[in-house]
């Protein structure tokens, strides 16, 4: 079971303020989902309302919902987990409990379930069973520490991976719809790659391809001067916005234990994770978001062919996108006794006009970096897999 960073919630309890509450970091909130009894808390003190005698228990109610607003919010699995316990039916059936109750009371509870049914698809939820430790959606912990003290600021990322949905799957016309749900270990070996080598983006505009849920992207923010993460499903874009925050000090400015653990510094802004489609003809459209054409200095991509066609068009998206003369793109992709396409990679970067060179000799073969993949591999959906690596100029 992976542990969430501890901050002191002793101050967090039932009579925490509003304000305290919309003080909250998002892993403030993680970890009192996950390490203490706070969903369980809220679903008792609603379900045990005297419905004869609100007046008296208005504002612990208020307090509680205002509570579950702001986990609803910032914790993208709270609104799940509080299903599965059977919160979702608590609240439903409140509002229609008190449909001539306080205008405080109702405007609270639309919030709530506003921020409920906008944070977890299966919305209501009749689940009345409690959560086990093990089951709870835990952000993974990824250790950076590679044993160079230049980098002791880089020693804990936490990653949101989504639950696969099978419904998703089956009403897809895209095959790889959900492959940006996990955390793959080619997206563990970029990072071993990016630390050890980060002269390669300070101070870059960096663009990931298919970021998934973003873990080489917001490494690279720790160095970069801006960063993009890209993907086509929203749901995984949206993932990764989230697991930006989770790791950046702006978010947790006012919480130093935590600050510290991020890899994000206070002072960047441009660091986001935008929908990006490389099916499209015209990737002019996506100028509304930064992207623009030839503005890219360093373009990433971890294991993001699955098929022959994404070869051909992350070689127009380098082309597109990566700036002329001392633009690089750095590929991670899987081998081809594991991944169907990939043997396209360099000859589709040749139809572009690209160089392509082998760097094969960065990965697969070092102590270091077998040592540093080891204690990480409890997190990797495919371990056993073998990559290949690639360095793209464009002329």
């Amino acid at each position: 079971m992976t542990e969430i960073v501890q901050h002191d919630t002793n101050n967090v309890n039932n009579n925490i303020t509003t304000d305290k509450y919309k003080a909250l970091t998002p892993r403030d909130f993680i970890s009192l989902r996950v390490n203490h009894e706070k969903l369980e808390d809220s679903k008792r003190i609603l379900k045990s309302l005297n419905y004869n005698n609100i007046e008296s228990k208005l504002p612990t109610v208020l307090d509680t919902l205002n509570f579950l607003k702001y986990a609803f919010r910032r914790d993208l699995d709270a609104a799940y987990e509080f299903g599965r316990i059977g919160g979702h039916q608590v609240i439903l059936k409140m509002l229609t409990t008190f449909d001539d109750g306080s205008e405080d009371l109702l405007n609270s509870l639309g919030e709530v379930i506003d921020a409920c049914s906008a944070s977890c698809l299966q919305f209501p939820m009749h689940s009345s069973t409690t959560i086990k430790l093990e089951e709870r959606r835990v952000p993974l912990k990824i250790s950076l520490n590679i044993g160079d003290s230049s980098n002791e600021d880089l020693k804990e990322i936490l990653i949101r991976t989504i639950p696969k949905d099978v419904n998703e799957i089956a009403s897809s016309d895209k095959t790889n719809l959900t492959v940006g749900y996990y955390l793959w270990d080619s997206s563990i070996a970029m990072v071993y790659w990016l630390v050890k080598n980060n002269i390669i983006v300070q101070s870059k505009k960096v663009l990931e391809l298919g970021c998934g849920a973003g873990l080489a992207g917001i490494v690279a923010a720790a160095f970069a001067s801006e960063v993009y993460l890209c993907d086509f499903n929203l749901k995984v874009v949206e993932n990764a916005n989230f697991n930006i925050k989770l790791n950046s000090m702006k978010h947790h400015v006012d919480h130093e234990e935590q600050s510290q653990c991020c890899c994000i510094p206070f002072e960047k802004e441009n660091v986001k994770s935008v929908e990006f489609d490389w099916d499209h003809e015209d990737f002019s459209i996506y100028e509304k978001d930064n992207l623009k054409k030839e503005s890219m200095e360093v373009i990433l991509g971890a294991d993001v062919v699955c098929q022959e066609s994404d070869c051909f068009n992350i070689a127009r998206v380098i082309k597109y996108f990566l700036k002329k003369d001392f633009g690089v793109a750095y590929f991670i992709i899987g081998a081809q006794d594991s991944r169907f396409g990939v043997e396209k990679f360099e000859e589709a970067m040749l139809v572009q006009g690209l160089h392509v060179e082998n760097m094969d000799e960065v990965i697969n073969k070092n102590d270091e970096y077998k040592n540093f993949m080891a204690i990480n591999e409890h997190f990797n959906s495919r371990p056993l897999d073998k990559y290949k690596m690639f360095k793209v100029i464009s002329k």
